[in-house]
């Protein structure tokens, strides 16, 4: 059971989104991202605890599912991160 589910739609290649996402995730310290343009785990560090989450990717439709949180993080924020993530082009 998931935490936090979320979705995106895009409209570029997913191998393009996933490096993109890798690349922001990765640039976190304790972070890990293995995945491909299909599916995929990642992790990161917030000051009050890990974020552990998988995505899948679907007919243009990332979804993300956040299994692993710290309390005082809500849903809200851990979203608009990642999409953030997902769509920043200056990464």
């Amino acid at each position: 059971m998931s935490d936090c589910r979320f979705s995106f739609p895009f409209n570029e290649n997913a191998e393009i989104l996933i490096a993109r996402a890798k690349k922001a995730i990765m640039n976190n310290d304790g972070a890990t991202f293995e995945g491909n343009e299909s599916a995929g785990n990642f992790s990161l560090s917030t000051p009050l605890g890990q974020v552990k989450g998988s995505y899948s990717i679907v007919s243009n439709v990332a979804t993300f599912d956040i299994t692993e949180k710290p309390f005082f993080v809500n849903c809200n924020l851990i979203e608009s991160k990642l999409k953030g993530f997902i769509t920043s082009e200056n990464i």
